[in-house]
């Protein structure tokens, strides 16, 4: 009938009902499937990781265009140089690290239903700085044993720092560590060498100043042992104090600083103590900090003075050389520089940067620490003014040898000291029983 209703059936089914007809016609059904908040949330972020060098220009796209969406980011750790903007891209440029740093970059997508996370990550590497020394390192001494060693012509001591004047005397450490001793009797003194080792299974001297190998001969040195330690060491015969500053291998180039700040000892106040805060050692290059990144950790600690209770306070002659002790332990390897100089009295001594500075650019060190400045002269307690290079005094007080680098150094001239490379009769390192092409071109990581 006409105007007749129908009831509606408003129950929930889980599945469409059988066929009915309307009007002699075939009903059919369409399954409508309910939708949630959660279905209507912007699916997540999903992307790759990437791995630029510090300095890149960044551009990533992490929000379509058009979308109903809005996005934001967070950066961490902070100070990537990067930032979110125009509310799609990932912009800026990395800034510098010091080592490699890993960026966690999160998505956040977020509408009226609800918001989804996602992430990835940007590595930020190093890149090492390209050395700009003064210093060319293009040159180094090899040293194969069999008595070869460079000899310094002069063996008196107001040639040379490590003399400490000629005096034999007892002198107490400065009560503050940082400065050097003030007393007459102190001579104070630095060194610098930059090395490789061929690690031969034998005793060998880097460097030593004293009298030899008699079990009366008084020696300071800085030798490796048949398995690759290297210590320092002063000492008459086999009684020596030691201090260990680690292995070396036959792979890297080593830089060593040793300073002596004036404190002299009989047998018994020579305690690792007291030895310990007469000196300040320490190290850098490829086996320590890859390539001479920066100047390690003090090594002349209480812990580190394996020996001790042998004198400091005599006298002693003798020579100075590289690669040996006078004509015995030769040393196998590479020199490619060593620098000795004198420290002033009641002094600080020198600071990481300055040390640095004095095994990675001797040539520049010389210029920012000794052009014009006061210094003492080996024998004696007071100071001098105006240091310059080409000058005998200072040439005198500060040896620098650049093994092949200097301009007037040669086989026929010997390695001249870079102060004063015209003197030939008392700085001049002398070769013996080396041949010329023992002057070697090298590549040294983190110098060349």
């Amino acid at each position: 009938m006409a105007g007749a209703s129908h009831p509606v059936d408003y129950t929930p089914h889980t599945s469409a009902p059988s066929a009915t007809t309307f009007s002699g016609n075939t009903v059919t059904y369409t399954e409508v499937t309910s939708v949630t908040d959660a279905d209507l949330t912007p699916s997540a972020f999903s992307g790759s990781d990437y791995t630029y060098e510090e300095g890149t220009v960044v551009n990533l796209q992490l929000q379509p265009q058009g979308v109903s969406y809005t996005t934001s980011v967070d950066i961490s750790p902070a100070g990537s140089g990067l930032v979110f903007s125009s509310g799609f891209l990932l912009q800026g440029t990395l800034n510098d690290v010091s080592t490699n740093t890993v960026y966690t970059i999160t998505v956040t997508r977020a509408n009226s239903y609800g918001s989804s996370i996602g992430s990835f990550t940007i590595t930020s590497t190093d890149v090492p700085v390209q050395p700009s020394n003064t210093t060319p390192w293009t040159k180094a001494l090899d040293f194969s044993g069999s008595n070869e060693h460079a000899k310094q012509v002069s063996s008196s001591h107001y040639i040379n720092a490590l003399k400490l004047g000629g005096y034999g005397v007892a002198v107490a450490n400065n009560t503050d560590s940082t400065k050097t001793v003030d007393n007459g009797f102190s001579f104070p003194w630095a060194t610098a060498i930059v090395f490789r080792s061929d690690r031969n299974n034998s005793n060998q001297h880097i460097w030593n100043s004293g009298e030899g190998a008699g079990s009366s001969d008084d020696n300071i040195y800085l030798r490796t042992d048949s398995v690759g330690i290297l210590y320092f060491g002063w000492g008459r015969g086999s009684d020596n104090n030691e201090c260990t500053l680690g292995n070396v291998t036959s792979t890297g180039w080593n830089g060593v600083y040793i300073a002596f700040k004036g404190g002299r000892f009989n047998s018994s106040n020579a305690t690792a103590a007291n030895l310990s805060d007469a000196f300040s050692i320490k190290r850098m290059g490829s086996e320590w900090n890859v390539p001479f990144g920066s100047v390690g950790a003090e090594l002349s600690t209480t812990g580190n003075w394996v020996s001790t209770g042998n004198r400091t306070d005599r006298s002693f002659s003798g020579d100075f050389t590289i690669a040996g002790r006078g004509s015995n332990r030769s040393f196998h390897g590479k020199v490619a520089s060593m620098v000795i100089t004198t420290l002033k009295r009641n002094d600080t001594i020198p600071t990481d940067a300055e040390i640095e500075l004095m095994i990675t650019d001797p040539i520049e060190w010389v210029a920012q620490h000794k052009v014009g400045k006061t210094y003492r002269y080996p024998n004696t307690t007071s100071n001098y003014t105006n240091f310059q290079v080409g000058d005998t005094q200072p040439a005198q007080a500060t040896q620098v040898w650049l093994m092949g680098d200097g301009a007037s150094d040669s086989y026929a001239n010997g390695m001249r000291n870079y102060i004063q490379p015209s003197d030939q009769n008392w700085s001049k390192l002398q070769l013996n029983s080396m041949v010329s092409n023992d002057i070697q071109t090298v590549n040294i990581a983190g110098l060349t």
